[in-house]
């Protein structure tokens, strides 16, 4: 309780400091396959076709960069190019994009607390998430310039876009920058983050800042997706009918 109070207060405080902040964050999201490949080779349950799947889109991982774009109270991240552009790279389908969240758009707005994300393929609808109930640590590290707290979200059942976290999600972040803007739905800190680690089901991921551009000379703009809004409990049901009725046929 004294932890949620603590990230309120401080909230509340950076509300009012982001309004003269904009600034632009690239992430560096490198993936740890070694399990998900290993699983991928010697689960019976799968079929030959998705185990040459899992094993190519894994093989074919490589390094991606993410941004995080930010003014005032409200926030952007997505991947640094576009889905098209990475079709075009043959890169479309890798474990590392599909970790990181590379086909989907997530938007935050700190003054009604709005926290959504839009899927490529589903573009008409924008889904709702639950906020992150973090626990902040005295553990400490520099990152760049920059001095950064540890904080553990424990996530428990819930998925993550249909994956299984194996592990608390663990984030580093900055109150030197006082912003609670961070990565996919990982919002909510007292201070920017710039490391993310997230183990799932899927594969590992880790986040790494790589470019800090804070009040920069060229304006950020950010537009919140248009799209009807539904609650991810609603969005997952759907999602699993049609995959359900897409297996069967």
């Amino acid at each position: 309780m004294k932890t949620l109070l603590l990230i309120t207060t401080v909230l509340l405080a950076q509300i009012s400091a982001a309004q003269n902040i904009q600034g632009k964050i690239v992430y560096r999201a490198t993936p740890d396959l070694e399990d998900y490949l290993k699983n991928a080779k010697t689960d019976s349950t799968l079929t030959e076709i998705q185990r040459a799947a899992m094993i190519e889109n894994g093989e074919a991982s490589v390094p991606l960069n993410f941004e995080l774009l930010f003014k005032d109270n409200e926030s952007i991240f997505r991947s640094e190019e576009d889905m098209e552009t990475l079709r075009r790279k043959g890169l479309l389908m890798n474990q590392t994009g599909f970790l990181g969240g590379y086909q989907y758009l997530y938007y935050t707005n700190l003054d009604n607390q709005e926290k959504i994300y839009q899927y490529f393929f589903t573009k008409e609808v924008l889904v709702s998430t639950a906020d992150v109930e973090w626990e902040l640590t005295k553990e400490t590290k520099k990152i760049g310039n920059y001095q950064c707290y540890k904080a553990i979200a424990d996530l428990g059942t819930r998925k993550i876009h249909g994956m299984s976290p194996q592990e608390p999600i663990i984030a580093w972040y900055t109150p030197e920058i006082p912003v609670s803007f961070g990565i996919q739905y990982f919002q909510g800190l007292p201070g920017l983050t710039l490391e993310l680690s997230a183990n799932y089901d899927a594969g590992q991921i880790y986040f790494q800042a790589i470019e800090i551009v804070l009040n920069g000379k060229k304006e950020i703009n950010i537009k919140r997706p248009k799209g009807k809004k539904v609650t991810e409990e609603k969005y997952l049901s759907l999602i699993e009918k049609l995959n359900s009725a897409r297996r069967r046929n």
